[in-house]
């Protein structure tokens, strides 16, 4: 077999706004250390939403990844909060082929040989949710091509800005959260600016989003807000940082899904993102949406949609998604006039 860089053409890193290198596959961009939280410095480094993409007709795809530590979460098993995912093809059609995932936690190297039809198709490697990437390697067969990926629908990324469930803590997979799914399913590219337990609705956060070329952004901090009136304050300022900054730019407001721990306040926190959706119609604004997500897990049965009452299992992420993704879809062909056909 013969190996190829991951940081070479043509095969393409997605979905990190670092200046990626080995060691260094960061979500968020350098100038974000220091500008926001302690928290937020933390997780920056956080390899989560990156893809290694390229097109091969290789039969055997081998894969070893490293990552920089491999710590036990409670809420999650290895392959969520550790693994790499293997996909391909593009789109709604996109296949799961495997996953890489070190042996257990507390060491950090995985590696694993997957079995293709050997036909040219895109490849995509998803980095997993919890743990900040060391490095990814790759090697296919000697006799095997290696391509650029297909370009995405929508090359410029939809940013999706929120909380541990936006990151897509609880997931089983990395690829299979509701951020993952409907940038797939619009066929995009997208950054995961998911901050567990710190997503504030920072001005400062709001500052640095608003400087990224994007095709959509994705607002979702309802579930780290502390309390109603902290997102009565910050809501409809932080949307109004990034609106100043991209007057065109579709922006689609979640509210959190209906979990048990806030549920008394559940319908007042919905109202204020409404509200903030509602003011922007009202003053002319042609590219905002709002998605009610409060009875998103129904009314019977939803201790079946989480791990724990709070984080999403794979039910309760594919019903957020399945809300999300016609409206996604409508923002973008609106905006852009293209038609997702994939």
């Amino acid at each position: 077999m013969k190996t190829i860089s991951i940081y070479e053409a043509p095969v393409v890193i997605s979905g990190l706004l670092s200046k990626y290198q080995k060691g260094h596959l960061w979500k968020a961009p350098e100038e974000i250390f220091g500008k926001v939280s302690e928290w937020v410095d933390i997780m920056r480094v956080r390899s989560t939403g990156g893809r290694v993409r390229f097109r091969t007709d290789t039969k055997k795809l081998w894969i070893r990844t490293t990552l920089k530590a491999c710590t036990p979460d409670v809420n999650f098993p290895i392959v969520g909060s550790a693994a790499c995912d293997v996909l391909r093809g593009r789109g709604m059609e996109a296949d799961y082929v495997g996953f890489v995932v070190p042996p257990e936690f507390g060491k950090v190297v995985g590696e694993r040989e997957i079995s293709l039809p050997g036909t040219m198709e895109d490849i995509a490697i998803y980095m997993p949710r919890n743990e900040e990437v060391e490095d990814i390697e790759i090697a296919i067969d000697d006799d095997a091509e290696i391509l650029p990926p297909t370009p995405y629908t929508f090359e410029d990324p939809i940013l999706y800005y929120g909380s541990s469930v936006t990151e897509g803590c609880t997931a089983t997979h990395p690829s299979c959260n509701f951020v993952a799914y409907t940038a797939r399913w619009v066929d995009a590219n997208f950054v995961n600016f998911g901050f567990s337990g710190s997503a504030m609705g920072e001005p400062s956060m709001a500052e640095i989003i608003a400087k990224q070329k994007l095709s959509a952004f994705v607002m979702d901090y309802d579930h780290n807000a502390e309390t109603a009136d902290h997102l009565r304050k910050t809501h409809e300022n932080f949307f109004k940082i990034i609106r100043a900054a991209q007057p065109d730019l579709p922006i689609i407001m979640l509210t959190k899904a209906n979990d048990y721990w806030h549920e008394y306040e559940l319908l007042e926190r919905r109202d204020i993102i409404r509200q903030t959706y509602e003011n922007a119609v009202a003053a002319g604004d042609q590219n905002v949406y709002f998605v009610d997500n409060s009875d998103v897990f129904g009314a019977v049965g939803r201790f079946a949609c989480t791990i724990d009452m709070l984080h999403p299992n794979d039910i309760g992420y594919r019903l957020m998604s399945e809300r999300l993704y016609p409206v996604l879809k409508e923002a973008l062909e609106t905006r852009y006039g293209k038609k997702i056909t994939i």
